[in-house]
């Protein structure tokens, strides 16, 4: 029987969709996922990994790693927003400019992207078949962003309906009460 062993820092960060997507399991660069002692690391590598592990068609595994590739796009453009996040020296006018002008920009234009396959699923998740690795990961950013930008998925109505019914999963429910609180 294969056992998972994820390390990672003691934040949520990228390692929270991970984290919950193993918890109905037997067993329960960072993270790095250990398999049978054989050490998988990169976030995106380990979502894919696990998905993989069970099921799903290939048409929504690709749509899934599209969704995925929104993510990363919207990291990359809001760089120098998260670069002057974890900057001590820059002063807090000029994150605010950042904000403003980098983060809350690109962020509205993610959300879009995402209401658009949202609205197009039945299932209340990214894909038709229920929710998947891409669903708990950005349930989990969308925590992220609502910390830096209070107020972010006001008129989002299909990203709440999404983070609803994430956080109501019971496994996922439960392990949001009782895990780590961390800032990050």
């Amino acid at each position: 029987m294969v056992q998972y062993k994820l390390y990672y820092f003691p934040a949520r960060g990228l390692a929270e969709a991970i984290r919950q997507i193993i918890l109905d399991m037997p067993f329960e660069t960072m993270p790095v996922l250990s398999i049978n002692g054989c050490l998988l690391p990169q976030s995106y590598a380990i979502l894919r990994y696990l998905a993989k592990q069970f099921g799903k068609t290939p048409l929504e595994e690709a749509t899934i790693d599209a969704l995925a590739g929104l993510m990363n796009d919207f990291k990359y453009e809001t760089s120098p927003y998260y670069n002057a996040y974890f900057n001590d020296e820059i002063s807090a006018e000029e994150l605010e400019k950042l904000k403003t002008e980098n983060f809350k920009p690109w962020l509205e234009k993610l959300f879009n992207f995402y209401e658009k396959y949202l609205r197009k699923s039945n299932s209340g998740f990214f894909v038709d078949s229920g929710v998947t690795w891409i669903d708990l990961f950005v349930v989990d950013q969308i925590g992220t962003f609502i910390n830096r930008a209070p107020g972010c998925l006001e008129g989002h109505e299909e990203l709440q309906k999404l983070r609803d019914n994430v956080l109501s999963i019971p496994e996922i429910k439960e392990w949001v009460e009782k895990r780590p609180v961390t800032e990050r």
